[in-house]
This record gives structure tokens, C-alpha cells and sequence, in this order.
């Protein structure tokens, strides 16, 4: 489904100190060898790249982009370890500092990246790890230096902010190719209804793409997963789904079960995430045909509409009968009320969602006898 796939640390350095914090030569010395571990991520991308070639049968020059993380440094380090040979470990406390290690580190990863003849991948750029801009932090002048040097090397640099992070609104100002920023609404149940929408405002007031969000949790607590839905139904109601640049943050492997899931309700996370890359999903299900039921006079009928789907919905009652009342629960129990003495046929209006959007009316035809 993907186009391209980033590379970036979770949890720490073998330091002990976190990538969004601080870091050492030793732990990038460290992180490189695990980008280039046999087996395992670079390398397993170059050969899982190749069997999804072969599979989808893509052109034999296509290639997937890969993105490399630059880390974070504070401003307090005066032992990061030696660069350059003379001897002194380097300091991170300006920002000139900070440039010149990332400069090492750059050179580092794409000497190494130079010994393979890779057929499937290419690199396409950094990835800056701070979801937040801090000029207190010397972060403006670093970025803007960085970016030059990202530059000057012929790929881009991305950045994924969290929720209105500080520096959102200067993001291409500081040298960006991208940002894509972060509703992060998938996680929390306590995160308001209104995220999304909110989160396009911000989004469309400085021309930034989107992150499309799952957590593992999704997969088995309904109000997370209703949540996910909602990230896709908003590509569609406020215009991200396309000619928009989308980034995908997921926890371990959702994709991956969602598309082995046997459980029809898991597997439409990955049908409807694949419609969405593709500019396809639509968010109003198919019209149901119509139900017919039959009734006795003067007594409440109760009966089950909902699908026999293990797909989330949600029923609403949109059209009352002509004869008596109606109403329909969330989860698609009918109640209806006839008229006294009534005999004949009335005709009970309702919509259905899959947590996207409303269905066409669908009807249900009771005959009262």
C-alpha cells in the first residue's frame, strides 16, 4: 500500500538516553549498524521491497523511498565523543555544534548506504525526530542550516509535528520540504470529538499533509476504532484524501493483522486504509434492499434489522410510517407502534453508517394484519 517507509528509533539509545532528548557518537555509531544489521531493516526492506515487486508485478526499475532519522541534541552535552580525530570529544551546546555532528552523522550513513548496489529501495531523504521547534533550544538556526545541508545532497527533509506543536506555523520557513502533522486522536478516548476538524484548520492554515494514526488498541476497543474510521472520513469530508501528502504512524505490525485478520470487523481497517491511499474509499455504505416484515394489529412489533456484519454501525430512523410510530436504536432494534384498529401497509424510513457516513434511506415494509 505504502510508497515509501521511514526509519526512525523506538524506546532509547543503548545510553539509556531517548531520541526526541539527546544522544551520543556511540549511540548513532550503534543505530547505524542496526540500520544496516543483515536480516534486518534496511536490508530486509531491500529484500521485502523485491517479493512485493515481483508479486504486484512492478516495473523492475521502481524502486521504494527510504527516509533516515536525524535525532535530537541538547544543548547541554559536552561529551558527545569525537568526530573528527583530534582527539576532543565534541560539544552540542551551540547550534554550530549541533550542525557539525549532524553533518558527521549524514556522511556516516550514506558511506555505508554507498557500499550496497540496492535494486528495490532509494533513499529520498531525513526525517527530523523533534515533533516540536524550540528557539530557546537554538532549533530555528540548527534546522535551517540542516536543511541546507539536506539539500545540497539531492533529497528532502520531512517533518511529522504532534498536535499544533510548537513551530507548525513556521515549518517551510525553517526548511522542510513537508510536514505532515498529527491529530492524535486515535490513542485517547478523552481527546474531543472535534480533533480531526480542528486539526484540518490548523493543517489548511499552513499548508501542511496529514498523519493518518492506528494504535494496537484499535483493533479491539470500539471507541479507538471508530476513531480510526474517523481519520479516513475526514479525508473525504474536508478533502485530504487526495492531493494531500499522507504519512502513517502505526504500532507494531496493525496493517499487517488487519490484513491477515480473519475477523471481518479487523480486516476493514485494511480495506477501507487501502481505498483511502488509493483516492477510492467511499464513506456512504451501499443502500440496503428492503426489509419486509409482518405485524398484528394493536401490538408493538420488536424486531432486529441490523446486518448480520461484524462491521461496527450505527441505525437511525429518518422516515416515520404513515400509520402509528416508529424509532430505530444505534443498534438497529425496530420498534413500532400501529395506529389502533390499523391494518394495512406502512413503510418505515432508516439510514445506516459504517462510521463514515450515512447510507442512502433504506426502507422497511410492514404489513399489519
Amino acid at each position: 500500500m505504502f510508497d515509501s517507509f521511514l526509519f526512525l528509533l523506538t524506546g532509547t539509545f543503548p545510553s539509556g538516553l531517548s531520541g526526541h532528548a539527546d544522544c551520543t557518537k556511540s549511540d548513532l555509531e550503534w543505530t547505524l549498524n542496526d540500520l544496516f544489521a543483515e536480516g534486518k531493516n534496511i536490508l530486509a526492506l531491500e529484500e521485502a521491497a523485491g517479493i512485493a515487486k515481483q508479486k504486484l508485478g512492478l516495473p523492475e526499475d521502481f524502486k521504494y523511498g527510504l527516509t533516515v532519522t536525524l535525532y535530537q541534541l541538547s544543548k547541554m552535552n559536552t561529551d558527545f565523543g569525537d568526530i573528527n580525530g583530534d582527539g576532543k570529544s565534541e560539544s552540542t551546546v551551540t547550534p554550530q555544534d549541533k550542525v557539525a555532528i549532524i553533518k558527521w552523522y549524514m556522511d556516516q550513513f550514506e558511506a555505508k548506504y554507498a557500499e550496497y548496489d540496492f535494486k528495490n529501495i532509494d533513499f529520498i531523504g531525513y526525517y527530523w525526530y523533534s515533533e516540536g521547534i524550540y528557539p530557546e533550544n537554538g532549533d530555528v538556526d540548527v534546522l535551517k542550516e540542516v536543511s541546507k545541508e539536506v539539500h545540497s545532497r539531492g533529497v528532502d527533509f520531512f517533518w511529522i509535528p504532534w498536535y499544533n506543536a510548537p513551530g507548525v506555523n513556521i515549518w517551510d520557513e525553517v526548511g522542510f520540504d513537508s510536514a505532515c502533522m498529527q491529530p492524535n486522536y486515535v490513542f485517547d478516548e478523552t481527546v474531543p470529538d472535534d480533533r480531526i476538524k480542528n486539526a484540518v484548520n490548523t493543517i489548511l492554515n499552513y499548508g501542511m499533509g496529514i498523519e493518518i494514526e492506528i494504535g494496537g488498541s484499535a483493533l479491539s476497543n470500539d471507541t479507538l476504532y471508530r476513531r480510526y474510521v474517523e481519520y479516513l472520513a475526514g479525508g473525504s469530508e474536508f478533502g485530504y484524501m487526495k492531493n494531500c501528502i499522507h504519512m502513517y504512524y502505526q504500532e507494531i505490525d496493525c496493517y499487517g493483522k488487519a490484513a491477515l485478520s480473519k475477523d471481518a470487523k479487523t480486516r476493514y481497517i485494511y480495506d477501507i486504509t487501502y481505498e483511502f491511499i488509493k483516492g477510492t474509499l467511499s464513506t456512504a455504505p451501499e443502500k440496503l434492499e428492503t426489509i419486509k416484515l409482518t405485524a398484528e394489529k394493536n401490538t408493538v412489533l420488536d424486531a432486529v434489522i441490523a446486518q448480520d456484519s461484524e462491521i461496527l454501525c450505527s441505525y437511525d430512523c429518518v422516515v416515520q410510517p404513515e400509520a402509528g410510530s416508529a424509532s430505530v436504536s444505534k443498534d438497529g432494534k425496530l420498534l413500532f407502534f400501529p395506529e389502533k384498529d390499523f391494518v394495512g401497509t406502512v413503510t418505515v424510513g432508516y439510514t445506516y453508517n459504517e462510521g463514515m457516513g450515512d447510507s442512502e434511506i433504506c426502507y422497511i415494509e410492514i404489513t399489519v394484519e
